[in-house]
C-alpha cells in the first residue's frame, strides 16, 4: 500500500503544476471590450505560457509571392527576430484555419510592422494552392510563407492546426493551439507583446 504522503503528493503534483505554469497568464489583468463591456483575458484563448527558454527553430521556410510563381525567397524564423513576432501555423485543407485567416490579415494590418506576422502555410506542392487561398479571400497584409516538407512545424511542436507561437527577442513566450478571435483579443495581444 502506498503511504499517505505519497498519495497527498500524487494528487497535489499536478495541481501545483498546473498553476505554476499558468501563472503568469492568471495575473494578468482581464481587459474590458469598450464595445461590449465584457472582460477579456489570455484564459479566454487557452494561451500557454511558455516557462523554459524556447528559441525558434533554425529550419527553412519559403516567402512566395501572391502573384510571381517563380519568386521564391528562402529562409528561417531568426530572419524575424529584430522585432515581436507571431508565428501562425496553418494549412489551406483546415477549416478552422480557413475561417481564421481574413482576421489574422486585418490584425497585420492593424500591427503594421511593429510586429512580425509570419503565417506559415502547410503546402507539400509548389505553393499555388496557397496563393490561390490569399487571393481567393483578399488576404493583402500577409506574405505567403511556405513549409514544404514539414520540418518547420514538426520542429515548432505544431502538433494542433492552427497553431500560432508568440515569439519576443526570438524567446518563445507562449502558444496557442487552435483558432483565435483576432478581433475581440487584438488589444491584449498587442500588450502581451509589447506593441
Amino acid at each position: 500500500m502506498f503511504n499517505r504522503n505519497f498519495l497527498i503528493g500524487v494528487i497535489l503534483a499536478p495541481i501545483i503544476y498546473f498553476a505554476y505554469n499558468a501563472a503568469e497568464v492568471w495575473l494578468d489583468k482581464p481587459e474590458v471590450l469598450p464595445e461590449r463591456g465584457e472582460e477579456v483575458s489570455l484564459l479566454d484563448i487557452n494561451f500557454i505560457p511558455t516557462q523554459m527558454e524556447t528559441y525558434a527553430p533554425t529550419d527553412q521556410l519559403v516567402e512566395l509571392s501572391q502573384s510571381d510563381t517563380n519568386f521564391k525567397k528562402e529562409l528561417n524564423l531568426s530572419h524575424f527576430a529584430d522585432k515581436p513576432t507571431i508565428v501562425h501555423v496553418w494549412a489551406p485543407w483546415c477549416g478552422a484555419c480557413t475561417q481564421e485567416m481574413v482576421e489574422l490579415d486585418s490584425f497585420a494590418k492593424d500591427c503594421g510592422s511593429k510586429v512580425n506576422l509570419v503565417a506559415v502555410g502547410i503546402d507539400q506542392q509548389n505553393g499555388d494552392g496557397l496563393r490561390e487561398f490569399y487571393n481567393d479571400r483578399g488576404i493583402a497584409n500577409l506574405k505567403i510563407y511556405q513549409d514544404q516538407n514539414g520540418n518547420l512545424s514538426k520542429n515548432l511542436r505544431a502538433h494542433g492546426l492552427p497553431t500560432t507561437i508568440f515569439y519576443i527577442d526570438g524567446k518563445e513566450i507562449g502558444r496557442v493551439i487552435g483558432p483565435i478571435d483576432w478581433i475581440k483579443y487584438k488589444n491584449l495581444l498587442k500588450k502581451k507583446l509589447g506593441v
